[in-house]
């Protein structure tokens, strides 16, 4: 990566390579997440907007950021495809406390399918609690519609214990996921730290059931 400005406030950067998508409000890297697990958001269950590889502009300052980005398959990640893809970002911070924002992947498979997504998220810190909300929407082909939505709730008891609190939910087509996640992070030094989940899973269509306890 290279910043054109190298400024204090400001930044034009030019990165390639592999990098993560800055689409939803769930971070794909773990180390980054208020839980173990993803919620269903972006694309619903199975969404490969993760890791990418390709070329990325970023613009950012003070108040806001939008970035554009050319990869190697915004949802599949096929490296062996011609096609590429392609992701629009902005967020705006110019208020205190408060980020706000969206985003739009497109990409044409090798088989002529066209997939996209826009998603819209912000989160609000009110001293101790942090809120966080999140829709998207898109096409995941031409007889198959996805949107999703996703709320959550962190709060920081001291300085070694949280918690966090999520519900989500996904229309894929026909079949629609739900989740509800709790999970307790112990801070045990300043670079260890313990996560305990519990989460539930439904599939409303069919009714099946998944429960799923995680330490990390």
């Amino acid at each position: 990566s290279y910043d054109f400005l190298d400024g204090e406030d400001t930044s034009l950067t030019l990165s390639a390579g592999r990098f993560f998508s800055q689409l939803g409000l769930e971070t794909r890297d773990l180390t980054g997440l208020y839980q173990f697990s993803n919620g269903y958001t972006v694309a619903g269950p199975g969404s490969a907007l993760g890791l990418q590889d390709g070329v990325r502009l970023n613009y950012s300052s003070d108040m806001f950021a939008v970035g554009l980005s050319v990869v190697d398959g915004a949802f599949t990640n096929d490296k062996l495809a011609s096609e590429l893809g392609y992701e629009l970002f902005a967020s705006f911070t110019g208020v205190e406390n408060l980020t706000v924002s969206a985003g739009y992947a497109s990409e044409e498979t090798e088989a002529g399918v066209d997939l996209d997504i826009w998603t819209v998220n912000a989160s609000y810190q009110i001293g101790d609690l942090l809120l966080g909300a999140e829709f998207a929407d898109g096409e995941l082909g031409a007889a198959t519609d996805a949107q999703s939505y996703l709320v959550m709730a962190n709060y920081s008891v001291n300085d070694w214990l949280g918690f966090t609190a999520r519900y989500s939910n996904a229309e894929v087509g026909a079949v629609e996921f739900t989740e509800y996640t709790l999970a307790a992070l112990f801070t045990v030094h300043d670079n260890l730290g313990i996560i305990v989940e519990y989460r539930h899973d439904d599939e409303d269509t069919s009714g099946d059931e998944a429960d799923t306890i995680a330490v990390e």
